[in-house]
């Protein structure tokens, strides 16, 4: 049970410590607003804690409550976007490969029955 209690109060401190990573970066990208460098960092941070989704929240508030941000918000949000399509992209791949490995032990299977059948088949003939 303390273990248990253990891991919980660690996940809690790692999302608290990513938690406050992200408002620290996103602190950054508003003090320099103009500068790509500051967007980019946030972006990767985000696409790293699996926090894409809160990336897009900040950015669409952004692009809907200033008009001066709005269009670089845009652009940003077309950069999280595309991140999380990669993301979605390497999850998917990740996926298909086990399928692969199972359509190869079943080919292989069939194969060998085949050939055991074969075998005895020949054999009866002897």
């Amino acid at each position: 049970m303390t273990n248990n209690t253990e891991q919980n109060d660690s996940e809690q401190i790692l999302d608290a410590t990513q938690e406050d990573s992200m408002d620290l970066a996103w602190t950054q990208v508003l003090e320099h607003w103009e500068e790509d460098i500051a967007h980019r960092r946030f972006i990767v941070l985000c696409q790293a804690t699996g926090k894409l989704s809160e990336a897009g929240k900040r950015y669409r508030s952004i692009k809907e409550a200033d008009p001066a941000r709005s269009e670089r918000a845009s652009m940003q949000l077309e950069h999280v976007f595309a991140a999380a399509m990669q993301a979605l992209d390497a999850s998917r791949a990740d996926a298909i490969k086990p399928s692969h490995n199972r359509i190869t032990v079943f080919a292989l299977g069939v194969f060998l029955m085949m050939l055991f059948f074969a075998v005895w088949a020949w054999r009866r003939t002897l």
